[in-house]
C-alpha cells in the first residue's frame, strides 16, 4: 500500500494535467465575426481617448459637441451577403455613450463578377475626398479630424443675413451664430465637410487598372447632410483617383448642390459648391496623408447687395 500510493498520485497528477492542457482561455476575436457559411459579418469598434482635466479642450470640440481629447465612441458594422452580387451594409455609433445612432445603411449591388463596379443606395459613404471612408481607429492614427472636417462655419442652412454686417458680425461663431432671416434660434453652423455624418443617395464607383472613378447623387450636401429632403435640390459629387505607382494615390473631388432650407429660400436654390484634392503615399511603415478642401455658400441670387459667401479649409492627414 505504501507503494502503491505514489502510483496513485503519479497517475492522478497526469490525468488532471491531460485534462488542463484540453482547457484555454476564450481570446478575444482579433477580426470580424463571420457566420451563415460567411454571409453575415459582424464586427466593433471601441475606442476611447483620455486627457487631463486641467487641458485646455476649447478648440478640440470637433462638432462642439464632443471632445477630441475625452471621448469614447462604440461602434458596431455588419454586412449581410445573401448572393455574391447583393450586400447589405450597415453600422452604428454612439460618443460618449449617448444614443446609438446609423452611420451606414445601404444596399450594395455589384451586377459583374469580372468587373469592379459597385452600385450603392441607401445612406452612402460620400463620394468627396477620401477621408470620410475611413474607420476613426483603425486608419486616423492622430486624435481628431482633419480641420474640414470639423470645423464649423457660421453659415446655417437653416437662416441667412440679410446685409453684409450681418455676415461680419458672426465671425469666428461656428459654435453659435444666428442671422435675422429664418430661424431665430441661435445655433451652431455647417463645416465644409461634415465628417460626422453621412447623405443619403445613390452612388457608382467603377476601377479598372490604376484609375477609379465614383460619382453619387444624394440629397443633402457635403457640409449638410440629409435623410429627408428639405429644399427640393439634390446634389451631384464626383471623384477621380490614379494609382501612378505602388503605393501612391492622387485624388480630386467636386461637388454641387441646394444647401439652403426650402423654408427660408422657397424660390430658389444657392448652391455649395466645393473641391478638393488628396494624396497618399505609403512604404514599408510609413504611410503620408494630405488633404485640402475648399467650398463656396453662393448668396447672390438672395441678396444681390452681399455678393458670393466663400469660405475655404484644409486640414492634413
Amino acid at each position: 500500500m505504501l507503494i502503491a500510493r505514489p502510483a496513485h498520485r503519479l497517475l492522478f497528477l497526469l490525468s488532471v494535467a491531460a485534462a488542463a492542457g484540453r482547457v484555454c482561455a476564450q481570446p478575444l476575436p482579433e477580426g470580424p465575426i463571420r457566420a451563415f457559411d460567411g454571409r453575415v459579418t459582424v464586427s466593433g469598434e471601441v475606442i476611447a481617448t483620455v486627457g487631463s482635466a486641467d487641458d485646455v479642450t476649447f478648440f478640440n470640440y470637433t462638432d462642439y459637441q464632443h471632445n477630441a481629447l475625452r471621448m469614447m465612441r462604440l461602434g458596431v458594422s455588419g454586412i449581410y451577403r445573401p448572393a455574391t452580387w447583393l450586400a447589405f451594409v450597415g453600422e452604428v455609433r454612439s460618443e460618449d455613450l449617448e444614443h446609438p445612432e446609423p452611420y451606414a445603411a445601404y444596399v450594395r449591388v455589384q451586377p459583374w463578377r469580372n468587373h469592379a463596379l459597385d452600385i450603392q443606395a441607401g445612406l452612402i459613404p460620400p463620394t468627396f475626398g477620401a477621408f470620410g471612408r475611413r474607420a476613426y481607429g483603425t486608419s486616423n492614427p492622430v486624435i481628431g479630424y482633419p480641420l474640414a472636417y470639423q470645423y464649423l462655419t457660421s453659415l446655417r442652412s437653416d437662416a441667412i443675413p440679410a446685409t453684409a454686417d450681418d455676415v461680419l458680425r458672426m465671425r469666428a461663431r461656428g459654435w453659435r451664430s444666428s442671422f435675422p432671416v429664418g430661424s431665430q434660434v441661435q445655433g451652431p453652423g455647417v463645416p465644409l465637410v461634415s465628417g460626422f455624418q453621412w447623405d443619403t443617395g445613390v452612388q457608382v464607383s467603377w476601377k479598372t487598372g490604376p484609375l477609379e472613378l465614383a460619382g453619387a447623387v444624394t440629397t443633402g450636401t457635403l457640409s449638410n447632410p440629409h435623410v429627408r429632403d428639405d429644399n427640393g435640390g439634390k446634389q451631384l459629387s464626383g471623384r477621380v483617383a490614379v494609382t501612378p505607382a505602388v503605393g501612391l494615390i492622387i485624388g480630386a473631388s467636386a461637388a454641387r448642390g441646394a444647401w439652403l432650407a426650402r423654408t427660408v429660400a422657397p424660390d430658389s436654390a444657392p448652391a455649395q459648391q466645393s473641391f478638393g484634392a488628396d494624396v497618399e503615399y505609403s512604404r514599408d511603415h510609413w504611410i503620408i496623408r494630405a488633404r485640402t478642401a475648399g467650398a463656396g455658400w453662393a448668396f447672390r441670387r438672395l441678396f444681390p447687395q452681399l455678393g458670393p459667401k466663400r469660405t475655404a479649409g484644409w486640414g492634413p492627414g
